[in-house]
């Protein structure tokens, strides 16, 4: 009777002790992931591109997966509250970060933040993505991104952004750097509070959003010269890209993922990864994503990490050369 106790009791000890390696109780240890609400934590307010898409993928892995997915908005200090909120908590898989492209240069633009953005945090998969688009107006004698390179070498230009240290500003610093043009810096809060200014051709270069571009360029205000991905965007087809205008290595997409805390058991981020491949196949989900003119990306983790890291090198070093710092 001992002999037959002493085994019932060394196989409940190994349920406990494999459930408390796991972070879990004994029953959420048998169950499989997930066996409760997931919450998709977006950092930034209401309304933006990065909160539309979590919560139209929230709505499709719900689906998927026969558990609610939801999404908390928690605003401020450039992404690090939220951040820093699903870093406390436990690593279980159970508090997502949906995050756009500034997660690669966190660390560049805020001086103190109460985590590390790459080194705490891992990538789940990367979930869409669109390039920065360059226009300009008819005070500028040009045509082509060809024609503008040539003629900021010897003139001094103003260009619009949608605010300082976005995209669009780093993009425009990047291109300053490489190709040794001198563009001056007028920052807007936001790409639709410039456009009065560029449409009225007080500022003559604007780099901005895809949707502002399409949008404004059929009126024919303003010319779209360049877009700044490795590929021209199929949402302006007949665009080249900088990559294939004479700077092959340049690069810059306004990304948005999901990441989760470091410690995030690898089984978990696999199941995630490709729940989220298989959600951006969803014909509802691609609807919303194109009216955003934003593509699904998917992918791998070690792909999305690679992207990450690689914008944090380039991107990072044009961060502190150009001496950007998050308002």
């Amino acid at each position: 009777m001992y002999k037959k106790l002493f085994k019932s009791s060394s196989r409940l000890l190994a349920a406990l002790l494999l459930g408390s390696s796991l972070g879990m109780s004994p029953a959420q240890a048998q169950a499989p992931f997930p066996n409760k609400v997931v919450r998709i934590v977006v950092p930034y307010a209401a309304g933006g591109v990065t909160d539309i898409m979590a919560r139209v993928l929230a709505q499709q892995l719900s689906t998927q997966m026969g558990q609610q997915f939801i999404v908390e908005n928690k605003p401020g200090a450039g992404g690090s509250i939220g951040m820093g909120e699903v870093a406390r908590l436990p690593k279980d898989g159970y508090n997502l970060v949906m995050m756009p492209a500034n997660l690669s240069v966190m660390s560049v633009l805020y001086e103190k933040l109460p985590f590390d953005p790459l080194k705490d945090f891992v990538p789940v998969v990367n979930v869409g993505s669109s390039p920065v688009g360059i226009s300009v107006g008819a005070k500028l004698p040009v045509k082509s991104i060809k024609e503008f390179f040539a003629y900021a070498r010897k003139n001094s230009v103003s260009y619009a952004s949608c605010g300082i240290a976005s995209p669009q500003h780093i993009a425009a610093e990047y291109l300053k750097s490489v190709a040794q043009i001198d563009i001056v810096h007028i920052p807007y809060k936001g790409c639709g509070a410039a456009l009065p200014d560029v449409l009225s051709n007080e500022v003559p270069l604007f780099f901005a959003s895809i949707p502002h571009l399409i949008t404004n360029a059929k009126s024919g205000r303003i010319l779209p010269i360049a877009v700044t991905g490795k590929k021209r965007s199929p949402l302006m087809p007949d665009v080249p890209t900088i990559a294939e205008s004479g700077y092959p290595q340049f690069d810059v997409e306004a990304w948005f993922g999901l990441i989760v805390a470091k410690g995030t058991p690898v089984d978990v981020i696999q199941k995630l990864n490709a729940e989220v491949n298989k959600a951006l196949q969803a014909p509802e989900l691609k609807k919303t994503m194109a009216a955003q003119y934003f593509e699904p990306v998917g992918g791998s983790p070690e792909a999305f990490g690679a992207t990450i890291n690689g914008d944090a090198e380039r991107l990072g070093a044009i961060v502190r050369q150009a001496g950007i710092r998050a308002e």
